[in-house]
């Protein structure tokens, strides 16, 4: 479960489906061994979003004592370092100091990567010289290591590639207890994401920052096969107001002119389905329409096996009615078991209905 966090210097942690306020001035862990697990995953939209999430963060850290290792870009380095100096760091006497190091991402890859493979002993070895470079053990601190090298795999298409590297840096995290903050761009990662890759990302994080979007294009049928033309597939990600994006998607799919009929219902059936992955599985899913001569049929695709059954909702209960309304409202409904997971649809006849 990827908690919510704030995409402030603090990154305070927050439970997605109940948030609370956190306190004020709550600090990162202190980098020792059995602190909490911190590793956040930011899906930002423009670079700008990046630089100003890391340098909040290694500002915040140098200013605390702590030690910043940055994984980033040559852009994106320099952006940072500019911001800092700005803001008033020495940074020559905090990397002579251990407390700064910068590291090419681009150039660290090319230390493990052999053309399309990882080499994970090589990898170790560039992940404990980078982590020995930065001497922070025992400053209040703590170690922070903010990095978007895994996402540079993610964008040249070896996704399971950056999964793997993902989950080293992950276990070297929970080892060393340090803070590790990873940069994704959204628009990148929309360029080569399944369903699986999707929730594999989000589940070797512990936390994220909230995105401005949390829906994501599907360039690919969620079963993993080419889409129908009339068929249109997104992603989501496991927030509540992700529903919202549902609904606006499957507005925007079903023609209020020729599918006038079951527009509405078809937004209605939509949001049950996808309230329901939400809440019962709590992970990334996705939505699709498929529009026909007679029907429009919502599709919505999770990562668990458990098929949705009727509830009994007394009539003071906020929930529980979800899948008596999607059998209201559809000409027939159910579940089809795929090799990951399932699909959960429901069909809408538009032929002979009257209009509203």
């Amino acid at each position: 479960m990827t908690d919510v966090v704030t995409p402030d210097p603090d990154l305070l942690l927050v439970a997605p489906h109940e948030p609370v306020a956190a306190p004020a001035g709550s600090a990162p862990p202190t980098g020792t061994e059995g602190v909490e697990r911190r590793h956040v995953l930011d899906l930002y939209r423009e670079d700008s979003d990046l630089v100003d999430h890391v340098s909040g963060l290694a500002e915040r850290a140098l200013a605390e004592g702590g030690a910043v290792v940055a994984i980033l870009t040559g852009a994106h380095l320099e952006a940072l370092e500019a911001r800092l100096r700005a803001g008033g760091a020495d940074l020559s006497a905090a990397a002579e100091a251990g407390r700064y190091v910068p590291v090419d991402a681009q150039e660290m890859l090319s230390g493990f990567l052999v053309g399309a493979r990882l080499e994970l002993l090589a990898l170790r070895q560039v992940v404990d010289r980078v982590l020995e470079r930065a001497t922070a053990g025992g400053r209040a601190g703590g170690l922070h290591v903010l990095g978007e090298g895994v996402a540079l795999l993610w964008d040249a298409g070896l996704v399971a590639e950056a999964l793997e590297l993902e989950a080293e840096w992950d276990a070297a995290a929970r080892r060393d207890g340090f803070f590790l903050y990873c940069g994704y761009s959204f628009e990148a990662m929309a360029e080569h994401v399944d369903l699986a890759a999707l929730h594999a990302a989000c589940e070797l994080h512990s936390g994220m920052v909230p995105p401005v979007r949390t829906q994501i294009p599907a360039p690919r049928l969620a079963a993993g096969t080419p889409p129908a033309p009339a068929e249109r597939w997104q992603y989501f990600l496991p927030f509540p107001r992700a529903i919202r994006g549902v609904r606006a998607f499957v507005a925007e799919v079903v023609s209020p002119e020729r599918d006038r009929p079951v527009h509405d219902d078809a937004v209605l059936v939509a949001s049950e389905l996808a309230t329901n992955a939400l809440r019962h599985v709590e992970a990334p899913f996705a939505v699709g329409v498929r529009t026909g001569e007679a029907s429009v049929t919502i599709l919505v695709r999770d990562l668990s096996s458990d098929e949705p059954s009727r509830r009994l909702a007394g009539v003071e209960a906020s929930s529980g009615r979800g899948i008596a309304i999607v059998e209201r409202l559809a000409a027939r409904w159910g579940t089809e078991q795929l090799a990951e997971g399932k699909v959960v649809w429901a069909e809408l006849a538009t032929a002979g209905a009257p209009p509203r």
